[in-house]
């Protein structure tokens, strides 16, 4: 029983600590793969937030026409920074998200800079409109107004999301406030006793509703844009991004599509530079998109929508999939020079099957075959600038633009 019990701990063992096995039939060489994908830009470690299109926004809230040109003050509650960098058309082609880091609300989008982003956001001011963000303690309204600079007027109008209305004295803004109530937006105002005004929308001059109003000097009406239609109890409608670097690159779908690899099982990267792996499955890696230029250099990472922030593998040499591999060789860079990469290294790392012969194919239809007892003089290196197959029996030349090399198992 005690000889059974050990022979079943070593197969164990033996079998936790067995080397992959080798199934990759097919190794395609992705400096000379990509050419003839179609580009596209994509942001590489954005972050990716529910928004809501500021234009729509304005569409749905502002009464008051505003210039295109006019310019749009950002400012933030905290420290009363201020953006004026926006006009008001520009500012209708970027996004809102809410508690971006469950934190504050900022405005996103592609035309939107992550770093010049106003944080602790308290109001936008656009002529006569404003839109408001609620800050933890809320806002008292005599304080509000002169940070705003709300239009001098006997009364003002607070509006709930359901329309109900009251109205407030000037001289009473000092007993007014927006608060946050039981997870609403409320006026706490006076004349309603103990209760609250549900969810203010708006707060306005008396009569700027009314048709044929204009405008006074200021800021006629306050949009709170948490309760605006259609924010209040809607869904951010649209996923965009906040901050990100674009860089041209190319479908992974395009890729696999190209090589006929079938979108199924998992696919593992790894590193050139130090070995370190990533595995998903191809389903995921289908998804993104690949680029091989990156600030610090050529190599292919993923990126796009789909991607995890600071999740990235760096400097990947192989994607290996059940029966496929895509090798990338290094190109070197200023007084760097790479060396030419082994056949035999190459296959191990990819985990090519054992064959008799292997099939070279060029990126122009060439082709030429080698034997295994070949693969210790067979490298991939640098040729002239070109990623080349260099390999016994051409009389010296290399093969140009190797594309792939192919286990010949019939």
């Amino acid at each position: 029983m005690r000889k059974l019990f050990v022979l079943l701990l070593a197969l164990m063992m033996m079998t936790a600590f067995a080397a992959p096995a080798f199934a990759v039939e097919r190794i395609i060489v992705l400096n000379n793969a990509h050419s003839d994908l179609a580009l596209s830009s994509n942001r590489y470690n954005a972050y990716w937030l529910n928004a809501w299109s500021i234009a729509q926004v304005v569409e749905d809230n502002f009464w008051f026409d505003v210039a295109p040109d006019t310019l749009v003050s950002v400012v933030a509650y905290s420290d009363y920074y201020t953006d004026e960098s926006n006009t008001f058309e520009a500012l209708k082609n970027k996004h809102i998200s809410l508690k971006f880091n469950d934190e504050y609300d900022v405005i996103c989008g592609p035309n939107q800079s992550m770093n010049a982003a106003v944080q602790y956001m308290g109001y936008i001011i656009a002529g006569p409109e404003a839109l408001l963000f609620m800050q933890e303690d809320g806002w008292k309204m005599d304080e509000l107004f002169e940070d705003v600079g709300m239009a001098k007027a006997d009364r003002y109008v607070f509006h709930a999301a359901d329309d109900y209305t009251h109205v407030v004295d000037a001289d009473k803004l000092g007993e007014s406030s927006i608060e946050f109530v039981d997870g609403r937006i409320d006026g706490v105002l006076p004349g309603l006793g103990k209760y609250t005004l549900y969810n203010v929308r708006y707060i306005y001059v008396e009569g700027a509703d009314q048709e044929g109003f204009e405008p006074l000097e200021g800021v006629n009406k306050i949009t709170v844009f948490e309760n605006a239609e259609g924010v209040y109890g809607e869904e951010a409608p649209e996923v965009t991004n906040f901050g990100g670097v674009l860089y041209d690159s190319f479908a992974v779908k395009d890729l696999l599509d190209k090589f006929e690899i079938p979108v199924e099982g998992e696919v593992t990267a790894i590193s050139f530079a130090d070995g370190s792996t990533k595995t998903e499955s191809v389903e995921l890696f289908a998804q993104k998109f690949m680029t091989m230029t990156s600030s610090k250099g050529t190599h292919p990472f993923t990126l796009g929508q789909i991607q995890p922030r600071n999740d990235v593998l760096q400097k990947v040499g192989y994607y290996v999939l059940a029966k496929d591999a895509f090798f990338f060789l290094p190109e070197p860079t200023e007084g760097v020079d790479v060396a030419n990469v082994p056949f035999t290294e190459i296959f191990e790392k990819a985990g090519m099957v054992e064959a008799a012969e292997y099939k070279l194919t060029a990126t122009d239809g060439f082709s030429w075959t080698v034997s295994a007892d070949e693969l210790d003089e067979c490298f991939v290196g640098w040729v002239d600038g070109r990623p080349d197959a260099i390999i016994p029996g051409l009389g010296g030349q290399s093969m140009y633009y190797i594309l792939s090399i192919e286990a010949v198992t019939d």
